[in-house]
């Protein structure tokens, strides 16, 4: 477990730092074993909280599946595939952002009531650089399902104005209103031969 990357640190027990996985002191080098998602540090933390952490094991999977599913959409070469990938792509960019959001917000609540009890207990806590990561994960995730959308409703105006285009094209050209023909216009002699009869 990385003793650099932590969501919370905390002077209490000559320094403590609280992970996903769990918390290791500073001094000694010790860590939580085994390593686990649910983990307490009574009373400032407790297991029902710390249970939302697996957020972000989810938020990670679901990030790594959206980057699968964009090799399809680069590559597909029928309409088809390409209306299918886009919609997977969009699944995934929406499903990783909304799971990363929500860990992001459970993260914040859940450690800032644990600075605040440690502080409040004498042992001063601030932030690490985890949450800072988490925020800008949240951020570039937000970005890619923006782009998805973008992409996706490009795609369907063209595909859409192309299949009416095409629609009304062959529609003009079986049913081609009367007014459209053109009349030939009638010469003197033909006039003159009508008035006869």
């Amino acid at each position: 477990m990385s003793t650099h990357l932590y969501f919370l640190r905390s002077s209490q027990a000559r320094g403590v730092r609280f992970g996903i996985w769990g918390w290791c002191l500073e001094e000694d080098a010790i860590c939580m074993s085994p390593i686990k998602l649910g983990y307490t540090w009574e009373p400032e933390i407790s297991i029902p909280v710390t249970g939302a952490l697996v957020l972000y094991p989810i938020a990670s999977i679901l990030a790594f599946l959206l980057i699968l599913s964009l090799v399809p959409v680069f590559r597909a070469r029928t309409e088809k595939l390409k209306a299918d990938a886009d919609r997977v792509l969009r699944f995934f960019a929406v499903s990783s952002f909304v799971t990363s959001t929500l860990a992001f917000v459970f993260m914040i609540a859940m450690f800032d009531i644990a600075r605040k009890r440690f502080n409040e207990a004498g042992f001063p806590a601030q932030f690490g650089p985890l949450p800072w990561l988490s925020l800008l994960a949240s951020f570039l995730l937000l970005a890619v399902t923006i782009w998805a959308f973008k992409t996706h409703s490009t795609t369907e105006d063209y595909r859409h104005s192309q299949t009416t285009g095409t629609a009304k094209d062959e529609e003009s050209r079986l049913t081609s209103p009367p007014h459209r023909k053109r009349l030939r216009p009638l010469s003197y002699s033909s006039v003159r031969a009508v008035r006869r009869y």
